[in-house]
């Protein structure tokens, strides 16, 4: 399930279901977890798997070091990376 289609399964057991929404963020003060967070949790933002042999391994080497360039400079910036979450609690009944 996501949040885009939660409700939809939640409301096939229950005869009300909020939805309702939060905000969330996880902040990162220097650049290894998050990148660690973004190739392995994320792997490349989904683009890894479906790469086969189709995309060379020196574009993700280069993705990988910009990401990691502009993640550093925020945190140079700001003192932190913040990565916004988009989360909801549903409430059924």
């Amino acid at each position: 399930m996501t949040l885009d289609n939660t409700a939809e399964y939640a409301a096939k057991h229950f005869s009300s279901v909020e939805e309702r929404p939060y905000a969330d963020a996880l902040r990162f003060a220097t650049p290894e977890p998050f990148m660690n967070f973004y190739v392995a949790g994320h792997r490349y933002c989904g683009a890894l798997p479906k790469a086969d042999d189709t995309i060379p391994r020196e574009l993700f080497d280069a993705l990988h070091a910009d990401v990691e360039r502009q993640v550093s400079a925020r945190i140079a910036e700001r003192g932190y990376f913040e990565l916004t979450k988009h989360n909801s609690v549903f409430v059924c009944s």
